[in-house]
C-alpha cells in the first residue's frame, strides 16, 4: 500500500513541475488511492465518481462520504447528481440531518467563508424547528473540512483561514500527501 501511495506522489510530483496540477481520476493518482483508504471503498468507486462527476473535484469525497452516512453505496449519489440534483435535495431524500456534517470548534471565531454554514448551525441550536439551508459549496466546504481535520489531523480553523485565503481543498489535501511523502523518503 505505501508503494502505490508513493508511486502516485512521485507522479503527481512530476505532473505538478510540468505544470498540471487537476485531479486525474486513475488507480494510481494519489488522490484515488488516499480517498480510497480514508473511506475505505474499491479505487474504481473514487474513480467512476470522479471522472463523472467532474464539475468540482471535492464532489467525489461528498458522494462517498455523504453515501456512509446513509449507509448505502456510494454509486448511488451519480444519477441524482447527474439528474442536477442539489446536495441539499439528496441529504433530504436520504434523510441525513445537516447537522451530521459539522465538526466541534474550538473557536467562535469562524473564518469568512464558512460563517454562512455555522451561522445555520446555530440557529438549529437556538430553534430546533429552524430548517437549515445550505447550497452545494457549504456541503462540499463542510465535508472537506472534516476530511482534513480526520485524516491528517489539521486544525479546523486554520484549514478554514486557508480556504477563506483562496486556497482549495484540493491544494491542501494534495500538501498534506506531499508531506507525508516527504516523510516517508526520509
Amino acid at each position: 500500500m505505501l508503494k502505490r501511495v508513493f508511486a502516485a506522489a512521485l507522479v503527481f510530483l512530476f505532473m505538478s513541475a510540468v505544470g498540471n496540477c487537476e485531479i486525474t481520476w486513475t488507480d494510481t493518482s494519489p488522490m484515488t488511492i488516499f480517498l480510497a483508504e480514508h473511506y475505505a471503498v474499491d479505487p474504481i468507486v473514487v474513480i467512476s465518481l470522479g471522472q463523472r462527476m467532474s464539475k468540482y473535484d471535492d464532489d467525489a469525497s461528498t458522494a462517498i462520504y455523504l453515501a456512509k452516512l446513509a449507509n448505502i453505496d456510494p454509486m448511488k449519489m451519480l444519477d441524482p447528481r447527474i439528474e442536477g440534483k442539489s446536495w441539499n435535495q439528496i441529504m433530504k431524500r436520504l434523510e441525513i440531518d445537516p447537522k451530521d456534517l459539522f465538526i466541534k470548534l474550538d473557536s467562535k471565531v469562524i473564518p469568512g467563508k464558512f460563517r454562512y454554514e455555522f451561522r445555520q448551525y446555530e440557529k438549529t441550536l437556538e430553534d430546533p424547528e429552524y430548517q437549515m439551508v445550505l447550497y452545494d459549496d457549504n456541503i462540499r466546504n463542510l465535508v472537506q473540512l472534516r476530511l482534513m481535520k480526520e485524516a491528517f489531523g489539521k486544525n479546523p480553523i486554520e484549514v478554514m483561514n486557508s480556504i477563506s485565503q483562496g486556497y482549495s481543498f484540493t491544494e491542501l489535501i494534495e500538501e498534506e500527501l506531499n508531506k507525508n511523502l516527504d516523510k516517508n523518503i526520509e
